[in-house]
């Protein structure tokens, strides 16, 4: 029950915590607001401008609503390591890939909790892919066979496919962790030694101060108390190149 509840806090939080986004009008921030072409169907003044700058990170306000928006975006510089999403419709910070288990893009808020997610389940389906066999083996050994072994052995079935894809996930992006590199950035060819800083401050990156090294396996946020650029502002600028510039993954 312990497991279960841990495999399915973190598959939630990995929803309700999202990657972390900043609005797709970031650029204005950075460049000369009166000299920008309109990003809507009429022009925003400069006070309405920096009003939008400082909208909560956890609103839905920034996303894209039209095509005419997302090339303005495009066409402007992108906070440091994030993409324009065309699913997310806004920058999503440390971009990895999208989910299909959760439909969320994993990014810098939620990256712990992928990782528990496939933990915690890896564990969980170990467990209960020991028991299951154990149940299989009495059934075999009983004098009278059981038509319920078929089911125990459809279930093995799944779990075993079940098992390998978490313990795939959890040793691959371990992996990526150590090294501080994503899925989307090895997808786009850029070096893996743009954010490498040794594998105790990349895994800080992930998980939080090593200081609170028993926080590590439990589904708590290290990122609580910072604001979505505050997350990725120390983030050095690496040029994606233009062919690479699809979102996609």
């Amino acid at each position: 029950s312990i497991l279960f509840f841990l495999f399915i806090f973190s598959y939630y939080r990995i929803i309700i915590d999202g990657p972390g986004y900043l609005p797709f009008y970031w650029p204005m921030s950075h460049t000369n607001i009166s000299h920008q072409s309109s990003i809507d169907s009429h022009d925003l003044n400069q006070n309405d401008s920096s009003s939008l700058l400082h909208s909560d990170d956890f609103s839905p306000s920034g996303i894209v609503s039209s095509k005419k928006q997302h090339e303005w975006a495009k066409k402007r510089p992108r906070p440091p390591r994030s993409t324009l999403s065309t699913e997310g419709r806004r920058f999503v910070l440390r971009p990895d890939h999208i989910c299909g288990w959760t439909s969320s893009w994993i990014g810098k808020r939620n990256y712990k909790f992928f990782l528990l997610f496939n933990f915690w389940g890896f564990i969980y389906i170990v467990i209960y892919l020991t028991l299951n066999t154990i149940e299989i083996i009495k059934l075999i050994q009983a004098e009278i066979p059981s038509p319920v072994i078929i089911v125990f052995f459809i279930f093995g079935f799944l779990a075993i496919i079940f098992m390998v894809l978490t313990g795939s996930f959890v040793f691959s992006h371990t992996y990526q962790m150590f090294k501080n590199i994503t899925s989307w950035e090895e997808w786009k060819n850029v070096d893996p030694t743009s954010y490498d800083q040794g594998c105790i401050k990349n895994t800080e990156d992930v998980c939080g101060p090593i200081s609170l090294w028993y926080n590590y396996l439990l589904p708590i946020s290290p990122w609580i108390e910072k604001t979505n650029f505050e997350l990725i502002r120390d983030y050095p600028s690496v040029q994606i190149p233009e062919r690479e510039e699809s979102d996609e993954i």
